[in-house]
This record gives structure tokens, C-alpha cells and sequence, in this order.
């Protein structure tokens, strides 16, 4: 949910470009009007209650359970980010992600930076998908972009070896997701497993679904049909 803006410069640390504006030089310093919170346990961000900050799965090994945790940082500052603000309009949100050249890091709890994600002012939800791809467990994931819209892409991404790839996506509506945090059973309504087989349901199928129909919902389909690769 981040609007651009036309005045940008590099960033000195980390090869991004940023928003140009007068930065505080302290991470916890805010407007007066600005909730601070700590982010240890979350990623705030205006829209979502529920922020998932880790998930687990066999991403990187097939017999290795793995914990990802979800971080921001500071690639002004070279350091991560323990505090957020929150309670604030989204343009403060973004300025103030912009102010630090905030990015999320996805990483191991053991340290290992498997991916950064930069754009982003958080994480919606995160659920690991077992079987559907074959050795280890693929990730899907809805991020929380740097735009003005509660629609979403749903990415599936695999992590072996370490590489995060990309491998396939769908269009979701954040502002109806369900407030369950078991998300490691997927997400009600959106991206279930059915007698072993992982479904899924757009957004844009629903529209059309309620184009050609008086109420319900569409059919899901097999997430495995819009994958880019054979799993």
C-alpha cells in the first residue's frame, strides 16, 4: 500500500531507492500523534488485525522442519526494526516505512536469510502447503503491498535449498478474509485442502460467480492448475 513518490535517492545501505525526506535519526522517534508498539511478536500495519509472524513447514529440507520468521529492516540503518507504529492513517504508515528503507526479511530462526521483500508494509497471511509440491512443502503467502487497494495476490512460492521462487498466484479480497489464526490449516473460503488435495477460490472467480449467479459461492478449483511448474 505504498504510493511512490517522484523525489527518490539512493539508499547509502542496502542499493534501494527511497522516498526523499528529513529521517529521524532515532528508529523510535514519531510524530506526537504516532502509537509506537513492539514488533517482536508482530508486524503492525493498519488494515489486518491478525499479522502471522512465523510459520512452520519442511520449506528448505524435506526432513527438516524449519520456522520462518517475518522481520522488518532498516536498510537505512542496517539494523532491524523492534518497533512500529500503529493506529495511523496508512500515508504515515508509509512514510514512516519509507523514511527507514523498511523491508520485510524472511529468514530461519537459526539466521539464514531465505528472502527480502521489499514494498511491502506487512504480511497478511502465511500458510505452509504440504503435498503439493514433491520433497518439501511449498508457502503460500498474501502480502500486504504499497497501494491503496484491499486486493491482494495470494503467492505461491517453494523455498528448496534456500531459493525462493515463485510459482504461481491468485487474486484475493483481504477485507474478507476470515480472523482465524490457525492459518496453518489454510484460509477458510480462499485456500483449503480438500481430501488431500489443496483447492483455492479468487477473487475475480467469485465476481464472476456472483455475474452469473443470484448468491453462494463459486466452485474452488485445484491450486494445482495455475502452478507454473509441475509439482
Amino acid at each position: 500500500m505504498i504510493l511512490l513518490c517522484a523525489a527518490l535517492q539512493l539508499c547509502a545501505c542496502g542499493g534501494r531507492f527511497k522516498q526523499n525526506l528529513n529521517v529521524a535519526s532515532a528508529m523510535d522517534s514519531s510524530p506526537d500523534n504516532m502509537d509506537i508498539a513492539d514488533t517482536t511478536d508482530r508486524l503492525w500495519y493498519e488494515s489486518c488485525d491478525y499479522v502471522p509472524d512465523t510459520v512452520v513447514g519442511r520449506f528448505i529440507e524435506p526432513n527438516r522442519v524449519d520456522t520462518l520468521l517475518f522481520r522488518l529492516y532498516s536498510e537505512k540503518e542496517c539494523r532491524y526494526i523492534d518497533r512500529a507504529p500503529y493506529n495511523v492513517s496508512i500515508w504515515d504508515y508509509i512514510d514512516w516505512m519509507q523514511e527507514r528503507d523498511a523491508v520485510i526479511r524472511v529468514e530461519t530462526t537459526d539466521g539464514r536469510i531465505v528472502h527480502t521483500e521489499i514494498d511491502r508494509t506487512g504480511v497478511c497471511r502465511a500458510v505452509a502447503l504440504d503435498g503439493l509440491v514433491q520433497g518439501t512443502d511449498a508457502l503460500a503467502i498474501v502480502w500486504f503491498t504499497m497501494q491503496i487497494s484491499n486486493i491482494e495476490m495470494c503467492h505461491v512460492v517453494t523455498i528448496a535449498n534456500g531459493q525462493w521462487r515463485e510459482i504461481g498466484s491468485f487474486d484475493v479480497n483481504t477485507f474478507t478474509l476470515p480472523d482465524s489464526t490457525h492459518v496453518e490449516h489454510g484460509i477458510e473460503g480462499v485456500l483449503e485442502k480438500r481430501k488431500g488435495e489443496w483447492m483455492y477460490r479468487s477473487y475475480e472467480d467469485q465476481m464472476q460467480w456472483y455475474e452469473d449467479h443470484d448468491s453462494g459461492d463459486c466452485p474452488m478449483k485445484l491450486l494445482k492448475s495455475i502452478l507454473h511448474v509441475m509439482p
